[in-house]
């Protein structure tokens, strides 16, 4: 895969585990409790995990992962 490959995925886990998966209320208490964003954390590497499967590697199973530490 290229760059642009790994981008568009990338983007749309993005975009499914933060506007989709995450909730209002754990957007906001994110901010306040550690708890929170352990939770966000784990939604959003589910996200990107759920993006990847189709393309899983072991390559692309650590971006993700990464990612959806950040």
């Amino acid at each position: 895969m290229i760059f642009k490959d790994y981008f568009l995925i990338l983007s749309a886990g993005h975009i499914i585990a933060d506007f989709y998966l995450q909730s209002t209320e754990m957007s906001q208490k994110k901010e306040q409790k550690m708890r929170w964003v352990l939770l966000h954390s784990l939604v959003y590497w589910v996200g990107m995990l759920i993006v990847m499967l189709p393309f899983l590697s072991w390559n692309m199973f650590v971006i993700a992962s990464a990612a959806g530490a950040t």
